[in-house]
C-alpha cells in the first residue's frame, strides 16, 4: 500500500468531517455528538482547574485527581494572561480570559510539531507530516479534548520522546508525564520489562521527588491527592452519568458500568434487556478486559528481547487507554505518536486501520436521540433547544480499542517480526 496515498485519504477525510461539524454548528449553534452533551461547559475541563489552582480547597473541597505541578503551571499561565486577579468562580474566570483560550489552541495547533521533531518520524516526508498534521489536529480525539479543554493535549510534548530518547532522558519525561497524568506510572513497567531495576528505581524517585517538591510549594494538604486518585479509579464510586460514559469511551468498561448502573437496571427491566443477567454479562465484560491485560504483561515480560523499547512502550500505552473509564476518551489521541511504532510491527496496517476508525468521526451516525431542552452554549453565546444524540462511535470505539490490544498481544506472543 502507498503510504503518501494512504495518508492523503485519512487527512481528505478529516478535513470533510470538519466542514460537517462547521457546518452543523452555523445551523444549530452548538457541536453534535461526540462533543460534551453541555454546551454551556465548553473548555472547563481547563477553567475548573485553573480555577482551583488559585484556591487552599483544590484537593480537600474540590477533591482533585491532579497531582500538585498541573496547578503550578495553571497558576503559571494565570499570572502571565491575568495578573493574579481573582474571580468568583471558573464561569466567571472563563469569560474574562479570552487570551487564555487563544493560547491553549495556539498550544493546541503546536504540540503535532513536537511530535514530529523527534526521531522516530525521520522516514516520513515533509509532504506526509504536514498531511498528517492536518490529519490530527482536525482528529476527533483531539477535537474532543480542545472542546473540553483538556491538559491531556500537553502529554503528547513528553510522550513523544518516551518513545524517541533513552537513559535519563526517557526517564525525565516520564516523570514528567506521571506528575501531570497519573495513569501514566504504567509506562514504570518498561523498566521491570527490562530488567532496567536501576532505571526503575531512578525514574520512581524522580517522580516522588518531583510530587514532593512541587506539592510542598503548592498546597500543604497536598497529599490527600492520594486518596483522590484511590477513589476516583475505583469504578465502583464512580458516578458519571451513562450519557457520560458513552459519549467517548476508550475502554469496554463503558460497557459494564451501563450494565451495572440502576437507571440502567430499572430500564431494562422493561425492554430489549428483560430477559438478560446483566450484572453477570457485566462481570464478564471485566473479567474479559483483565484477562487480556494480564494476558499482554505476560507476553511482554516473556518476549520482551523480541520487541524493540518504543513497541514495549506503544503497547503500555495501549493498556492505559483500555484499563477503565477513569482514564477517559481523551487518551485515545495518544495514539498520534505511535503512528511510527505501528509502521515498524507485522499487522502495521491492521493498527493504522484500527486508529483510523478510532480517529473518524463515525458518531455522525446516530443510533438515539433525545431532545434534553434549553441550553446555553458558550461557542454561540446564545439560548438553544439542544438535541442530544447517542453516535456509533461510542459502541464501537471501545471494542476496537480493545481489539487493537488484543492483536498487539498476539503479534508479541508469536514473535512475529516487521516484513516490508
Amino acid at each position: 500500500m502507498n503510504r503518501t496515498l494512504a495518508i492523503s485519504f485519512i487527512c481528505a477525510i478529516q478535513v470533510a468531517a470538519a466542514f460537517y461539524y462547521a457546518i452543523f454548528f452555523s445551523e444549530h449553534g452548538y457541536l453534535p455528538n461526540p462533543f460534551f452533551m453541555d454546551k454551556s461547559d465548553t473548555l472547563m475541563d481547563l477553567f475548573h482547574s485553573m480555577f482551583w489552582a488559585n484556591s487552599d480547597g483544590r484537593y480537600t473541597e474540590w477533591a482533585s485527581v491532579y497531582p500538585p505541578l498541573n496547578f503550578i503551571l495553571l497558576q503559571v499561565i494565570s499570572w502571565v494572561f491575568l495578573e493574579g486577579i481573582n474571580f468568583q468562580d471558573s464561569f466567571e474566570l472563563r469569560d474574562a480570559s479570552s487570551s487564555i483560550a487563544i493560547f491553549f489552541v495556539c498550544m493546541y495547533l503546536i504540540t503535532p510539531i513536537f511530535v514530529f521533531r523527534t526521531t522516530l518520524w525521520d522516514d516520513f516526508s515533509i509532504k506526509e507530516k504536514i498531511l498528517l498534521y492536518l490529519g490530527i489536529v482536525l482528529s476527533i480525539p483531539m477535537l474532543f479534548a480542545l472542546e473540553r479543554g483538556n491538559l491531556i493535549i500537553f502529554t503528547l510534548i513528553f510522550l513523544a520522546p518516551v518513545l524517541s530518547k533513552n537513559g535519563i532522558a526517557r526517564s525525565v519525561a516520564i516523570s514528567i508525564l506521571i506528575n501531570i497524568k497519573p495513569y501514566f506510572a504504567l509506562l514504570l513497567f518498561y523498566y521491570a520489562i527490562k530488567r532496567q531495576w536501576g532505571d526503575l528505581l531512578s525514574c520512581v524517585v524522580l517522580a516522588g521527588v518531583i510530587f514532593l517538591i512541587t506539592g510542598i510549594f503548592l498546597d500543604y494538604n497536598f497529599l490527600i491527592f492520594l486518596t483522590n486518585l484511590l477513589s476516583f479509579s475505583e469504578t465502583e464510586n464512580l458516578s458519571f452519568s451513562s450519557r457520560e460514559v458513552m459519549t467517548f469511551p476508550s475502554s469496554i468498561s463503558a460497557f459494564s458500568y451501563i450494565f451495572s448502573s440502576e437507571k440502567f437496571l430499572e430500564s431494562a427491566s422493561y425492554g430489549y434487556w428483560r430477559d438478560f443477567d446483566l450484572t453477570i454479562l457485566a462481570t464478564a465484560i471485566e473479567l474479559t478486559k483483565w484477562a487480556a491485560l494480564v494476558l499482554v504483561f505476560l507476553a511482554l515480560f516473556s518476549r520482551q528481547s523480541h520487541i524493540s523499547d518504543s513497541q514495549i512502550i506503544g503497547i503500555l500505552i495501549v493498556v492505559i487507554t483500555n484499563i477503565g473509564i477513569w482514564v477517559g476518551g481523551y487518551s485515545l489521541l495518544l495514539y498520534i505518536t505511535l503512528i511510527p511504532v505501528f509502521m515498524s510491527m507485522k499487522y502495521r496496517w491492521v493498527y493504522l486501520g484500527i486508529v483510523l476508525l478510532i480517529f473518524l468521526p463515525i458518531d455522525i451516525i446516530p443510533i438515539m436521540h433525545k431532545d434534553i431542552g434549553d441550553q446555553y452554549s458558550y461557542l454561540s453565546n446564545a439560548d438553544l433547544n439542544v438535541d442530544w444524540a447517542q453516535g456509533i462511535g461510542g459502541i464501537v470505539r471501545p471494542i476496537l480499542n480493545f481489539f487493537l490490544l488484543i492483536i498487539l498481544c498476539y503479534e508479541v506472543i508469536f514473535k512475529l517480526k516487521y516484513s516490508p
